[in-house]
């Protein structure tokens, strides 16, 4: 009780100094993420895990550094930085191509997957043939026997690609807005025919980033939180839920009570695990001597040959089930943190989390003061709202396929738009 008393004290005593802040500042918007993850853990996990403290203490002491760090980077100048006589137009009839091609190629992917294991497109049609394609496709990559091709890799670049720029076309199309919805059905498939959970998140995640950046582009201002809005999200995300959970109950070996009761279980688990296994993580496991891999970065350092990534990126579980989570409550996800720590050291983490905040103030001032400014700013502040939306699981630069991602991207905004010069 002690624990959740202080941190509902500092929770607000941080949201009221940043209460003047706009919602969809980087800075604020991370705030209230792990604020609300670390108010949620300790009332759902009152009489279920006992919190050593240590974690709550450096998440508080991380969400401080990014806003210090986001304030400093807003009062960088930009009045002789900024060209004023050059903006940016978009051309929609070359973007509109290129979508229906980035979009084919994703649709490409999952049943490239499915055919190197033996199945075909009538294993979808039938519930019973989706739950033993899905069991033999997720056993085989959980057990090392994944099959992996160039082809492959490269379609799967098109995969997250496709959520990104549907996500930005979305808000300059002037009609059949829907269309742009399609790219999240590449990996809404995987996740449901491979149990590929993260990937079907972290495109939800591309396409909210790139949908927010895209329409202060155009209409000049933030989306505005209304009742509607709300409702809607909320339908939204109870149907992600919807989709996550039925993707699971494809992993049993059948659908009844017994099986979606365990899954509600898995459900808490994937939610809020990573808090216990950090905070087990860092009282208790936490070794400096820790060789380094630049975790943060595996997606670079594992291409350069400086680490290895593995499946899940880390391979030690936290097993906390016990008489109240009677069933097994296991997980190998310990949010950035622990990447960022093992990288750089307690004070090294949040010393790059101080620059983190820097850059995002810095990119985050860019946006307002002159948005068409570059589609160089454009991909990077989306990286930012990407990196923390998908923190609470790992280091969102952790893959390489998502790092090509946001390198094509580049290119195919740089297509699409124009340089005009005005007096």
């Amino acid at each position: 009780m002690f624990q959740l008393i202080l941190i509902l004290f500092f929770s607000i005593f941080i949201l009221i100094a940043i209460n003047k802040r706009d919602f969809f500042e980087p800075a604020k918007l991370f705030t209230i993420i792990w604020i609300a993850q670390m108010i949620l853990v300790k009332i759902l996990f009152y009489e279920t895990y006992e919190f050593s403290g240590f974690n709550f203490f450096y998440l508080f002491a991380a969400v401080t550094v990014v806003l210090i760090g986001s304030m400093l980077g807003q009062k960088f100048n930009f009045s002789n930085r900024i060209n004023t006589n050059n903006t940016y137009e978009l051309n929609i009839s070359k973007a509109n191509r290129l979508f229906y091609l980035i979009l084919i190629l994703s649709l490409i992917y999952p049943f490239v997957k499915i055919s190197q294991y033996g199945f075909g497109v009538e294993f979808i049609l039938n519930l019973n043939s989706l739950l033993e394609m899905n069991n033999v496709i997720a056993n085989e990559r959980y057990t090392g026997g994944e099959i992996n091709t160039i082809f492959d890799q490269i379609l799967l670049v098109f995969l997250y690609l496709a959520p990104l720029y549907g996500g930005y076309l979305q808000t300059f199309a002037l009609k059949r807005k829907w269309i742009y919805y399609l790219v999240l059905l590449p990996p809404l498939f995987v996740a449901i025919s491979q149990s590929m959970k993260a990937g079907f998140i972290s495109s939800v995640f591309m396409f909210l980033a790139s949908r927010i950046i895209s329409f202060k582009l155009h209409t000049g201002e933030f989306p505005k939180i209304t009742l509607k809005g709300v409702g809607k999200t909320a339908f939204a995300f109870a149907l992600f839920l919807g989709i996550l959970f039925f993707s699971m109950l494809l992993r049993t070996d059948g659908i009844d009570a017994e099986n979606v009761r365990s899954i509600g279980y898995r459900f808490v688990n994937y939610a809020l695990g990573h808090m216990v296994a950090f905070d087990e993580w860092l009282t208790n496991l936490y070794d400096p001597n820790t060789p380094f891999e630049l975790k943060t970065f595996y997606g670079i350092s594992n291409v350069l040959g400086i680490g290895e990534r593995m499946q899940g990126v880390f391979d030690d579980f936290i097993d906390y089930s016990n008489a109240s989570f009677p069933d097994e409550m296991v997980t190998n996800v310990f949010s950035v943190f622990r990447s960022l720590i093992e990288d750089f050291g307690v004070l090294g983490s949040l010393f790059f989390l101080v620059i983190f905040g820097y850059l995002s103030g810095v990119s985050y001032k860019a946006l307002l003061e002159k948005p068409m400014m570059s589609c160089f700013n454009t991909v990077f502040i989306i990286s930012i709202y990407i990196f923390i939306f998908y923190s609470f699981i790992t280091s969102f630069w952790s893959y390489t396929s998502y790092i090509a991602a946001f390198f094509l991207f580049y290119i195919v905004l740089r297509m699409i738009h124009s340089r005009v010069a005005f007096e």
